[in-house]
């Protein structure tokens, strides 16, 4: 189960990340749609484009929060003198430490 979890912020760290790249570019569009004077409807759509990025930020940060909170659960549970030194254990303590959590 630890190997499994320790991939896990990673992949989510990196899907956050590309969702915030995401949110600006299309954060971009809207500015230039607005200083266009574009059509009414293509900016409302626009922005209604960037609200949706906005939601998946707060989305996968809060799987992001909950994958760390639960790996660093494993990773207490499984800190034994004996397993200081398990692989696993130190790829989940990295995984952590990436995550920045």
């Amino acid at each position: 189960m630890l190997p499994h979890s320790t991939k896990c912020p990673g992949r989510i760290l990196k899907e956050y990340n590309m969702y915030k790249i995401e949110a600006e570019d299309q954060q971009r569009r809207v500015d230039k749609y607005i200083a266009d004077a574009a059509d009414e409807l293509d900016l409302k759509n626009q922005q209604k484009l960037l609200v949706e990025s906005q939601k998946m930020i707060l989305q996968t940060q809060k799987r992001l929060e909950t994958g760390a909170s639960e790996l660093r659960e494993l990773v207490v549970i499984t800190a034994r003198p004996t397993l200081s030194t398990d692989e696993d254990l130190m790829k989940a303590e990295e995984a952590l430490e990436e995550a920045g959590i």
